[in-house]
């Protein structure tokens, strides 16, 4: 884009590897919750973002969720962190990922589907962001799988999950 945006996200691509530390945000509004398809991506995840060096994670999934989304929410508590190791291709990813319930400020929020874009460090980033009912979250192609399963079987218990796929 002509502009040179330094990162101050924390993270570490290697050659076979990569690190990152992200914070998401499962926001519920009647019943129902909200999703998003990144980029090219054939499946949807909680929306949210990297961590930045020296921000702690309250304060980067609300700056996250106020970059992504158009409306504001509430942070009501942290219930999950996730270890994700998982491969792209022949590179090994690990993941560290906060994962908080949040809340939307106004009650009378509009739960139509909408794509939404951003400028993310000079890019231009396109999501599609989906409110489904929360009976309905395992049928869809929603990442990671272990986290969806967790909150369906309790939402409201505390957990560290670890997945090796």
């Amino acid at each position: 884009m002509g502009e040179n945006f330094e990162s101050t996200d924390v993270k570490l691509n290697l050659s076979d590897r990569k690190f990152k530390f992200r914070v998401a945000g499962i926001v519920e509004h009647k019943d129902k919750i909200l999703i998003v398809r990144m980029r090219d991506n054939p499946f949807y995840c909680f929306p949210g973002g990297h961590v930045e060096i020296l921000e702690d994670t309250y304060a980067a999934v609300k700056r996250e969720l106020n970059e992504e989304l158009y409306f504001k929410v509430n942070i009501n508590k942290l219930i999950y962190i996730h270890e994700n190791f998982f491969k792209e291709g022949e590179k090994g990813f690990h993941e560290l990922c906060f994962y908080f319930k949040c809340t939307p400020v106004d009650n009378s929020l509009n739960t139509d589907s909408v794509i939404w874009s951003e400028i993310d460090k000079g890019e231009e980033l396109t999501h599609e962001f989906v409110w489904v009912d929360k009976n309905k979250l395992s049928v869809e192609n929603v990442q990671p799988k272990d986290i969806v399963k967790s909150f369906l079987k309790d939402e409201n218990k505390f957990e560290h999950l670890v997945t090796r796929d």
